[in-house]
């Protein structure tokens, strides 16, 4: 491959790690489905639309 920019490469230290790697791809995945299969239902947040308030 040749180099044609004079971005250098990042330090070893700061490279993806294979748990990095694993977590991104979880992390996409997981946005990609919950798009396509939205939720008709979702999960309460614990605060409540209209109900009395704890003292």
């Amino acid at each position: 491959m040749g180099n044609c920019s004079r971005v250098e490469r990042r330090p070893s230290s700061e490279s993806a790690t294979n748990s990095n790697k694993k977590f991104a791809i979880f992390y996409a995945s997981y946005h990609v489905l919950n798009s396509v299969f939205p939720r008709s239902n979702p999960r309460p947040t614990g605060r409540s639309a209209g109900g009395s308030r704890c003292p």
